[in-house]
């Protein structure tokens, strides 16, 4: 007996039985179970050697002179066979030395038809409370803290019950699939510095966590190949104008691209399947310059799926804990 190899799940052996028929001939392939709990299963008797297992482990692959006698010297052809014995197939026509069963490399991956636009409404961005002091009412019954606490040390909304000024703040950020880039469109109205009260005149910087998955890989059989890439952050700076209504705060405003930020990211004609983080925008800080990250803080963050009525009033946003954008633009 000869054991050429175990099967994937590493509980089944496969082997051939050596024979003397006119000759050092072979008498078929068998397999047993690897612990030797039952006796070997006979699955040709076609002088068949050298098996080896398919990767699922579905069927195996050997070569055979059944086709032109049993004894030696005469030609051998592939032949597969199912793992159970059945659906026995001639693979080749010339002869064969020896064979060897790969895996066929994944270039492949699930995605949807269309993703695209995808739009993130903003809402201020709150402190976590980690100390409660009061609690909420039903049905959410969890710790809170009061007072409500911003996260940006230097930015604020108009709220007349906080500085006076009426609410007109509205926040958007957008990124669009278009053909060979993704389009970023940022908008937020009604921006002010919290000391001294007035329209914020400095920089926002806008920044997502980015996860790609395309076929843009290497090293992959017969050239680049399918693969998710290390998450990484598109960010971008965003410009922030005064205004001439005294009761609105500054607009800050963007539009740009993927391949404007970060030549290259979007390549043209080919798929590609982004998954998007949170949506958050930073300040700049107290000198206002979104390149001095140290000083930075989160003002604004995509606002989770909710709905609420106060005073006759409803608004609503929504949001999941991972969002796609995708187009499909190649096979």
């Amino acid at each position: 007996m000869s054991i050429d190899d175990w099967s994937p799940d590493g509980a089944k052996v496969a082997f051939y039985d050596t024979c003397t028929v006119e000759g050092t001939c072979y008498s078929g392939i068998s397999t047993q179970p690897a612990d030797g709990s039952s006796p070997p299963t006979k699955l040709e008797d076609g002088y068949g050697t050298h098996p080896h297992w398919s990767p699922d482990g579905k069927k195996i692959v050997f070569r055979s002179p059944r086709e032109n006698g049993p004894c030696c010297g005469r030609p051998n052809f592939l032949y597969t066979i199912n793992a159970d014995g059945t659906g026995l197939f001639r693979v080749t026509t010339h002869n064969t030395v020896e064979s060897s069963w790969q895996p066929i490399p994944i270039n492949s991956y699930p995605r949807p038809k269309s993703a695209t636009p995808f739009d993130v409404s903003l809402v201020p961005a709150y402190t976590q409370c980690t100390a409660p002091n009061r609690t909420h009412g039903p049905s959410l019954g969890f710790g809170s803290c009061n007072p409500p606490t911003t996260a940006s040390d230097e930015l604020t909304l108009g709220a007349p019950d906080v500085n006076g000024k009426p609410v007109r703040a509205t926040g958007l950020v957008q990124y669009a699939a278009l053909a060979g880039d993704v389009r970023i469109t940022v908008a937020l109205k009604d921006v002010y510095d919290q000391q001294p009260l007035g329209d914020y005149s400095g920089e926002l910087r806008v920044r997502t966590g980015l996860r790609i998955t395309d076929k843009l890989n290497t090293p992959h059989p017969g050239g680049p190949g399918a693969a998710t890439v290390s998450d990484t952050t598109l960010g971008a700076t965003v410009t922030c104008t005064v205004t001439a209504d005294p009761d609105t705060g500054a607009a800050c405003n963007l539009l740009t691209s993927a391949n404007t930020l970060v030549p290259g990211t979007v390549t043209a004609g080919k798929r590609s399947v982004w998954g998007l983080g949170q949506v958050q925008v930073d300040d700049g800080g107290a000198d206002g310059d979104a390149y001095t990250p140290g000083d930075n803080t989160l003002s604004w963050c995509r606002a989770y799926s909710y709905r609420s009525r106060v005073d006759g009033c409803s608004s609503q946003a929504a949001a999941r804990t991972v969002d796609t954008l995708c187009r499909e633009s190649d096979m």
